[in-house]
């Protein structure tokens, strides 16, 4: 929100020497609209990016090919233009085989024989995502469907997305953070996974590079089907999390009621693993509603044989270890 209002300072002051460019998906494009007054501003200013013609998609692979000092051999250029144009998600695929092709390269020259190897522009990504996994150990294997489950959004409408994730987040997510690395190490080779930092606060984040390997990638959306609900309800859980631990941890914003019993049940339940901080989280509510039990059945008269009820206390722990980000 004060970003929001941050950037409507710096639009609307008549001294400003501030030009502001946004760009905005689509499917995200009802955000600002929730803002009334930055809405107004945005208005006049749109600018359509519609999908690209074949003589522009051509020029985008021939310019930088050019300047990389390779080219095209003739048939490969019309086939690849061919595989992209009308296509839904087609330019992430066209830059991702681009990339693809470059590797495979013979000398100076992207062959069509490379092409055929790499099954074309849809089978580009899907096929190098697919190797990777295939040649990850079996506890970097459960590593890498807890971080994919991780980095993706699912929409009210079942639609899904990419979601940009704090490395604090992920990195007890498994048992061995080295398997974790592993994962990201190996993805990021072949520019699957990209890293950034938090424009607030300088932290580092990961996120998947390109959004058609959510739906191109036959395991990730099975992945992702599969793990639907968990995917939703543990974004809901995140909400009050945030809530949390941005009011200091304050036992006032503890889950409660038939709230906590709910995500209770599903975090025993779940294929998605807390981190250690969420675990705390969800601990620390179940250890105060077991302590608000402890304190209303303490004051009732004791049992026939003389016993009371006794008070169950528990050690709650969080740790972290420190990820290391290529």
């Amino acid at each position: 929100m004060q970003f929001v209002r941050n950037l409507e300072v710096a639009l609307t002051d008549p001294h400003s020497r501030i030009v502001v460019a946004l760009a905005l998906r689509a499917d995200f494009y009802d955000r600002p609209l929730a803002y009334g007054s930055f809405a107004a501003l945005l208005g006049d200013s749109i600018i359509n990016v519609v999908p690209l013609t074949p003589d522009e998609l051509e020029a985008a692979a021939e310019g930088p090919a050019e300047l990389a000092g390779v080219q095209f051999e003739p048939e490969l250029l019309n086939r690849l233009l061919g595989d992209v144009v009308g296509q839904s998600r087609g330019l992430p695929l066209f830059q991702y085989a681009l990339t693809e092709l470059f590797d495979r390269r013979a000398g100076p020259l992207l062959t069509a024989q490379a092409y055929q190897e790499m099954q074309g522009v849809g089978g580009a990504i899907t096929r190098r995502a697919e190797e990777i996994y295939l040649g990850l150990a079996p506890s970097e294997q459960t590593a890498c469907k807890q971080l994919f489950l991780r980095l993706v959004t699912i929409a009210e409408a079942g639609a899904w997305s990419r979601r940009r994730v704090a490395a604090s987040e992920i990195v007890t997510i498994v048992e061995d953070v080295v398997d974790l690395q592993s994962v990201l190490d190996k993805f990021a080779a072949f520019r699957l996974l990209t890293f950034d930092r938090d424009y607030a606060s300088g932290s580092p984040t990961v996120e998947v590079a390109h959004e058609a390997l959510l739906h191109e990638w036959p395991r990730l959306t099975e992945w992702i089907e599969e793990g639907r609900d968990d995917v939703i309800h543990h974004a809901r859980f995140l909400t009050a999390f945030v809530e949390w631990h941005a009011a200091e941890e304050k036992a006032d914003y503890l889950l409660s009621g038939q709230r906590l019993s709910d995500y209770e049940e599903w975090a025993n339940t779940s294929t998605l693993r807390l981190t250690s901080r969420e675990q705390h989280f969800l601990d620390d509510a179940i250890a105060q509603r077991e302590e608000q039990r402890d304190i209303r059945y303490g004051s009732e008269e004791p049992e026939v044989d003389g016993s009371t009820p006794s008070l169950t206390t528990r050690t709650l722990g969080c740790g972290g270890v420190p990820l290391v980000l290529a």
